[in-house]
């Protein structure tokens, strides 16, 4: 049982289909003051409620974000291997020093860089950033 503060009667406990209050059997102000408690208490809790699905929402992104730049790495690294596996057949003139087969191989984990070098003299190249600049060189030599 709740006193009213305005008037000192005793109020009732409503509760209605949307909301809940207490009302004084004496005077309106009390029906007013609840409403506004209930209201500003249903606004807290949407408030926390959308603050929540934002921050859950946030995380998957974050996860999925993850998970796709996990996948492009992963589809780089074989693209990257198809097109290294297929430069290493390709047609690599043969050493201009001793005229025997050469081999493309590479170096570095985080920036790729390629070089060509005879498996018999070891005559090589310069690093080069890419496979194709890296055979152009060679086989213009």
């Amino acid at each position: 049982m709740k006193i009213c503060p305005k008037c000192g009667f005793s109020m009732l406990y409503y509760r209605d289909n949307n909301s809940s209050y207490w009302k004084c059997t004496n005077c309106e102000h009390c029906i007013e003051e609840s409403r506004k408690q209930y209201s500003s208490l249903s606004n807290t809790i949407l408030n926390l409620v959308i603050a929540l699905i934002i921050i859950s929402m946030s995380i998957m992104c974050f996860h999925l974000n993850s998970k796709v730049q996990a996948l492009t790495d992963k589809n780089d690294k074989l693209t990257e291997k198809l097109h290294y596996e297929q430069f290493q057949e390709s047609e690599l003139s043969l050493c201009p020093l001793c005229n025997h087969k050469a081999e493309l191989y590479d170096i570095g984990s985080i920036t790729k860089k390629y070089y060509i070098r005879c498996t018999k003299c070891g005559y090589e190249t310069y690093a080069y950033d890419t496979i194709e600049k890296t055979i152009d060189v060679w086989n213009k030599k």
